[in-house]
């Protein structure tokens, strides 16, 4: 309603109840799916999407990652960190239910208590995501104004059909 009140449309609220509605369900479709797909997978590949998540907060806490596997020594042995480190923070990334955590995780705890993070990313948080990237794409199944601005767009402005 804000995009037609904005472009001088004429404002309606039953387009704008549609659109919520079509969002809202694709929406929560999008979030059974997700959860039930990350749910599904197998342990690796569902940690390899807990670090891209990771490293998807790192940038957008303007942090830079270093996509890559580091090895942490501790006082008495080591332990891996993941891409989602920087130079800040020392992290390990959990993905699932109940995440298990090592001995030399919970030493580089002990060790670094300022600086080492775990981010735990359960399934549902993968779910919320998707939820919300198909609400958005729900949204606009309803847009009267898609294939207007897509002809405008097409005919660099020039009205008519191509």
């Amino acid at each position: 309603m804000a995009q037609d009140a904005f472009a001088g449309r004429p404002v309606s609220l039953l387009d704008g109840m549609k659109t919520a509605s079509a969002g809202a369900r694709l929406g929560s479709l999008g979030e059974r799916a997700g959860t039930r797909y990350i749910k599904r997978l197998p342990p690796h590949p569902k940690g390899r999407a807990g670090e891209a998540l990771s490293i998807a907060k790192r940038i957008a806490d303007w942090d830079q990652p270093n996509f890559t596997h580091k090895t942490l020594k501790l006082s008495r042995g080591y332990t891996f960190l993941d891409p989602a480190s920087s130079r800040r923070l020392l992290v390990e990334t959990k993905t699932g239910e109940r995440p298990s955590i090592s001995a030399g995780q919970l030493r580089a705890r002990r060790e670094f208590p300022d600086r080492y993070q775990i981010d735990w990313w359960h399934e549902n948080d993968f779910g919320k995501l998707f939820g919300h990237l198909t609400g958005v794409a729900g949204a606009h199944l309803n847009d009267q104004n898609g294939n207007r601005n897509a002809d405008s767009a097409l005919t660099g402005g020039r009205s008519g059909a191509l």
